[in-house]
């Protein structure tokens, strides 16, 4: 937009533009495995992008020449309804990527993040909390070091492939809010993590909780 010697003229070119986009005119699709929800979130932060950037010194200025796209996380706080619907599915979906199960075995039993079994073969209360040693050995849970994986297939117990999903943001017109003005979907993408959640006694505001969306590349229009 060129400058404008006068503020008719300014206000004219704002006006062609159609005018500033309002920050809270906007909604939200969240899809993955054939589930589909569309919700307003308290706050949607869009995700930024970079390049990493190759150093080339060979003499006079350094040269720093582009080889990699990259994005920053895309932030969303939901505020909490009676029904928890945004909540639940997020939890599903995250159900969905990790098991909560015996790796290599194909088994539901349910452990603990320390492999303790905690319930499915336990008989009785004696045995919740005790290694499962009657169907797999201490060195396959464990592996060959205190921090390492679980042996046994990835898919045994994580989901990475059908747990993908895709994010959908879209801005909407002040005023048409049928309009949509942009577009922003997040492709390959998945809930990183949910922050706490607090509730109080103090009866004053609402609660809310954060999701840090990971992705593999998107598509702005």
């Amino acid at each position: 937009m060129p400058i404008s010697n006068t503020i008719q003229e300014f206000r004219a070119g704002v006006l062609q533009k159609g005018g500033p986009q309002i920050a809270s005119k906007y909604k939200l699709n969240m899809f993955f495995n054939g589930e589909s929800l569309d919700c307003y979130p308290l706050s949607v932060v869009l995700p930024g992008r970079n390049f990493s950037l190759y150093e080339q010194d060979l003499y006079g200025p350094v040269r720093k020449v582009p080889y990699k796209r990259s994005y920053t996380q895309c932030n969303v706080t939901f505020l909490v309804y009676q029904d928890w619907q945004e909540r639940r599915f997020l939890e599903n979906w995250m159900n969905l990527i990790v098991y909560n199960k015996k790796p290599g075995t194909g088994s539901t039993e349910v452990l603990d993040g320390n492999l303790n079994l905690v319930e499915g073969l336990a008989s009785s209360a004696s045995t919740i909390g005790q290694r499962d040693a009657q169907s797999t050995s201490e060195a396959s849970l464990t592996g060959s070091g205190t921090d390492s994986i679980p042996s046994g297939s990835y898919r045994d117990y994580a989901n990475y492939k059908n747990g993908r999903g895709r994010i959908s943001i879209q801005t909407l017109s002040s005023l048409d809010q049928n309009n949509t003005t942009s577009l922003t979907i997040l492709k390959e993408a998945y809930p990183a993590f949910i922050s706490p959640l607090t509730l109080g006694s103090d009866g004053t505001g609402y609660p809310t909780f954060t999701v840090g969306f990971q992705f593999n590349q998107y598509e702005f229009t």
